[in-house]
């Protein structure tokens, strides 16, 4: 039989992911309630912004592209325009939304699919926009790390995590629970942007991307 010590150990590292944020595929649990949303959102500009990222997407069956993707947003109008272009410069796709207002400016193959300028707006509204919806939870992992949750308009949850560590962890699941997304975020922050992020897209057709910062500003 195993002494208490050890069967408790052993319970503690199968849950290591409920409490902390460094682990794990379900929201961690909030052991101290705290109302304050404030160093959740510091990952986040405050005001309209534009950004360069040099972006290394990975693609099932081993695929990789170095590419360069230009932001600009302005979050008080639900305004997102985002351009993917080779390092070379050619546009590869350009898109833009404008609250429920989806507009493709420019595509091509393979970049013309209905679902991938969609998509990568998606995609870069996890990771630089701050969560719409309602907060439903916020406060302190058994770790120290805080935690901020969102109930997005669709039915999906956002969560995100500011580690003891420095770096930040955001992850979004869908309505039954299941994670679709899961993005890490590494300092310094350059006038509201993480220096290095990476995105993982979780199910059939999974993907990758590491994007890093070269410019930003207003």
């Amino acid at each position: 039989m195993k002494s208490p010590s050890l069967l408790f150990l052993a319970l503690a590292v199968s849950f290591v992911g409920l409490w902390a944020c460094g682990a794990g595929v379900k929201p961690v649990v909030i052991a101290v309630p705290v109302e304050s949303t404030r160093s959740c959102l510091s990952l986040f500009p405050d005001q309209g912004w534009r950004a360069v990222h040099k972006i290394e997407a990975l693609w099932p069956g081993g695929g990789r592209k170095v590419l360069l993707g230009v932001t600009k947003a302005e979050p008080e109008a639900s305004s997102l325009h985002g351009v993917l272009l080779t390092v070379e410069g050619l546009v590869l796709m350009e898109a833009r939304r404008q609250g429920r207002n989806m507009e493709i400016l420019r595509a091509v193959p393979p970049f013309d699919s209905a679902g991938f300028g969609p998509g990568l707006l998606d995609d870069v509204e996890l990771m630089l926009l701050p969560p719409r919806g309602e907060i439903v939870a916020s406060g302190l992992t058994a770790a120290g790390d805080r935690v901020c949750r969102w109930r997005r308009p669709g039915g999906e949850v956002q969560e995100i995590c500011s580690m003891n560590e420095g770096n930040w962890r955001i992850r979004l699941f869908d309505p039954r629970g299941r994670l679709l997304r899961e993005v890490e975020a590494w300092p310094p922050l350059e006038r509201g942007f993480a220096a290095r992020m990476r995105l993982k897209s979780f199910g059939p057709g999974g993907y990758e991307l590491e994007l890093h910062l070269l410019e930003a500003g207003p």
